[in-house]
């Protein structure tokens, strides 16, 4: 069966386009576990078909339209003694004799060591051909599941057109094994009901519920601090047998979801409307993230088309059921049109994982129906039914979540490289720090953000080209796209893929440029580690000029200063103390190379007892005789970590270490950003007035403000940054120190009056 056939995905821009993402996952399914000598691996058969078992989520001849998900899963089981094994080059094929299917990647969740997605598996799509191949031996996997998903693509202008499916499994070097042909019917650009012009107005008042928010913003986020996200991927039509399916990435313990309740024609339109949205399984809708909408409200009766806005709090109620579990909205009709749609938007939480529960986290799922009373024209109360749906996920057998991941573009201006504001780091994409440029954010609830984090730790990322490679080296203009995955620290994957663009590539003299210098930073106790990767862009040099200390608005490179702003956290240049035997710095570079220079840079982490316990004893910072403590603003219970041990006083200048964002409020979330700063070298980092303090809800210190990057656009805003010690630091010194280190480009006069008159000399 259909639910409501007379909603229509052309009434608002997402029913025209999308909701029509391609996911592809495989969720590995691993058990019964017998570890193996490699010297044994060799005996081991390859799979037979009585290990496999081939099941789709379609019968045959089943309809299947733009948004809807087809999915395939192929199930290896060899239990207790059974020999049988999956081999590199063992392959699962899905071939569909038309391209129907688009965006495919391929998310593998780690329930166990065993299985990497990366080094053991590899998804490639052609057109209609899938195939995931094994890219070495799995000796020690008895249990196996994958599973490859998908949606219907739109605009294709077909109806009902028969796609003939095939599958197979064909184990390296082995005869293929098939299993059953099946085949679909898709149907492409169809309207299901509803319009966007008056002309496409129902006959009858109809109700759905949908997954995701489509084209709504997510206002959500200005009522409710749980970082939710819109995590909807696909949905499968109902059946004689099931309900209408939605389908979830599982990056949170929600699903986002919206209602929506199609106006009809002007003989039948309703008075009023009374519309409940609930799960009828214990789950429980969030009402702070609640939001109704209606379709060109407030427009003084005039039609403009789609153009939805937020209901204007007072015209309408929203209450919970009786049972709390779900959402009550009351409305009048009276300011609305025929074919105006009313939707609201909203979250629902699921179970986190618990590993002795079942149904927990990926595996929960929520049924949710919706039922719609209305007042007619005659004033009698009419029902216009109930419909339910499913919620589900779509990795059931996920340990852990799918990783929240944002990317961001950018564009490398290299006629700008040497700007002090110049923020395109030019490197591989074998050098995270290249990689991360592009992340907006990464996190999990198992691995949150803390502070002004935008990546949550224990990330890591690979990245490929889709298309042309940009080479640092030889910049081409052009536009590139950058395919990213970001993994957690449970082993968990998502990729997505973003774009860069280089332009004014021609202004660098090619012919003689300077090759890259690449520094691997490795710490002195783990050095078959290399914990990070920087290159250092020579192209804008010439070959064999010198690499001097001077800034890079006078042309030059501090190498020095460009390796301790990327030193990793919580590590130093290790000294000659702190070396292990036969380890030795290596020079840095005086001139800039006519080849790729990679130098290998030890370093140390902070507090490490040097070799043979010696060291030179820290001299005592001297503590002024009368310190000035600001005040600071009385938090009820704040956190352990909610004050940083020193703390700027007002009117006290303070910079940035790290990539910080300006608030507009002292609890941050992202809406609230007013402006970003990356981080950059000490005499180029973003400087700031402290004005004032606040907490924010959790207790955390906030600095109240003002900017004074006097070059830059956002000279003069106000708002709010992090205190943390680890991002924020007052500018001036705190103590008596014997070394001064000058941060202005051209230096500091010294004089010897003290009304500055009969310069010495100039210091830099």
């Amino acid at each position: 069966m259909k639910i409501c056939n007379d909603q229509n995905k052309n009434l608002r821009k997402f029913f025209v386009t999308g909701l029509f993402s391609l996911i592809a996952f495989a969720a590995v399914l691993l058990g019964c576990l017998k570890v193996v000598n490699a010297a044994d691996e060799s005996t081991y058969p390859p799979v037979s078909a009585s290990e496999l078992q081939y099941s789709s989520n379609f019968q045959k001849g089943d309809e299947l339209t733009t948004g809807n998900s087809a999915q395939f899963k192929v199930n290896f089981n060899a239990p207790g003694s059974s020999q049988e094994r999956v081999h590199a080059g063992d392959v699962f094929m899905i071939n569909l004799d038309q391209d129907v299917l688009e965006k495919v990647t391929m998310d593998l969740s780690s329930t166990t060591s065993s299985v990497d997605p990366n080094k053991d598996f590899n998804l490639v799509v052609n057109g209609g051909s899938i195939t995931v191949t094994a890219k070495r031996d799995l000796p020690n996997v008895q249990q196996l599941s994958i599973v490859v998903s998908g949606t219907i693509k739109s605009g294709l202008e077909i109806t009902k057109q028969l796609v003939n499916v095939q599958t197979a499994f064909t184990p390296n070097g082995q005869a293929k094994i098939d299993f059953p042909d099946s085949s679909i019917l898709v149907t492409s650009g169809k309207s299901d009901g509803g319009g966007t012009t008056p002309s496409d107005t129902p006959d009858q008042i109809s109700h759905a519920v949908f997954g995701g928010f489509g084209g709504f913003p997510d206002n959500s986020a200005d009522k409710v601090e749980k970082n939710y996200t819109d995590n909807y991927v696909g949905r499968t039509e109902a059946t004689s047998s099931e309900l209408t399916q939605l389908y979830y990435q599982h990056t949170q313990d929600a699903m986002s979801a919206f209602g929506m309740i199609k106006l009809p024609v002007q003989v039948a339109m309703p008075k009023s409307v009374t519309w409940t949205l609930e799960p009828t399984d214990g789950h429980t809708i969030d009402m702070d993230s609640v939001v109704p909408w209606v379709d060109s409200y407030g427009t003084g009766g005039l039609y403009h088309g789609v153009n939805y806005d937020v209901m204007t709090p007072g015209t309408y109620s929203l209450t919970r059921t009786p049972d709390g579990k779900g959402a009550v909205f009351k409305c009048s009709t009276e300011a609305m049109h025929p074919g105006w749609s009313i939707d609201l938007t909203f979250y629902t939480p699921t179970t986190p994982w618990q590993s002795t529960v079942k149904g927990t986290g990926a595996a929960d799922y929520i049924q949710m129906q919706t039922s719609l009373q209305y007042v007619d024209q005659s004033g009698a109360t009419q029902t216009a039914g109930s419909h339910s749906v499913q919620m589900r996920y779509v990795n059931p057998d996920q340990t852990g979540y799918t990783p929240t991941l944002d990317l961001r573009t950018k564009t490398a201006d290299l006629s700008k490289s040497l700007d002090p504001d110049f923020d395109f780091v030019l490197g591989t994409v074998t050098s995270p720090e290249f990689v991360k440029q592009f992340v907006e954010d990464a996190h999990d609830p198992a691995n949150p953000l803390v502070g002004d984090q935008t990546i949550a730790a224990g990330y890591t990322f690979t990245a490929k080209y889709d298309g042309s490679v940009f080479d640092p080296a030889h910049p081409v203009d052009g536009t590139y796209t950058l395919e990213i995955t970001a993994k957690n620290a449970q082993g968990n994957e998502t990729t997505k893929k973003t774009t860069f663009v280089v332009k004014n590539s021609q202004v660098v003299p090619l012919p003689d440029s300077a090759a890259n210098i690449v520094i691997h930073y490795v710490d002195v106790a783990d050095p078959t580690h290399t914990m990070r990767t920087i290159e250092v862009p020579g192209y804008n040099h010439k070959v064999g000029d010198p690499i001097t200390t001077v800034t890079p608005s006078q042309g030059g490179l501090n190498l020095q200063l460009w390796i301790d702003e990327n030193m990793p956290d919580s590590y130093h240049t290790a000294t000659t103390s702190e070396l292990k035997s036969g380890q030795v710095q290596t020079p840095l570079p005086t001139t800039w190379p006519a080849k790729q220079a990679a130098i290998t840079y030890y370093i140390a982490k902070d507090g490490t007892i040097p070799n043979g316990g010696g060291g030179t004893t820290p001299t005592q910072p001297v503590t002024p005789a009368t310190p000035n403590t600001p005040a600071i603003p009385t938090v009820t219970n704040p956190t352990a970590t909610a004050n940083p041990s020193v703390v700027a006083k007002k009117g006290e200048a303070v910079y940035a270490l790290k990539k910080v964002y300006l608030y507009k409020n002292n609890t941050f979330v992202k809406q609230d950003r007013q402006a970003g700063y990356v981080s950059k070298p000490r005499v180029y980092r973003p400087m700031f007035v402290v004005t004032g303090y606040s907490h924010s809800k959790n207790g955390h210190l906030r600095y109240k403000v003002r900017d004074v990057n006097h070059l830059t656009k956002n000279k003069g805003k106000t708002g709010y940054i992090t205190a943390n010690w680890n991002y924020v630091r007052p500018v001036y010194y705190q103590s008596k120190h014997k070394t001064l280190t000058v941060i202005n480009p051209r230096g500091v006069n010294a004089y010897k009056n003290v009304n500055l008159t009969s310069k010495v000399r100039n210091y830099k």
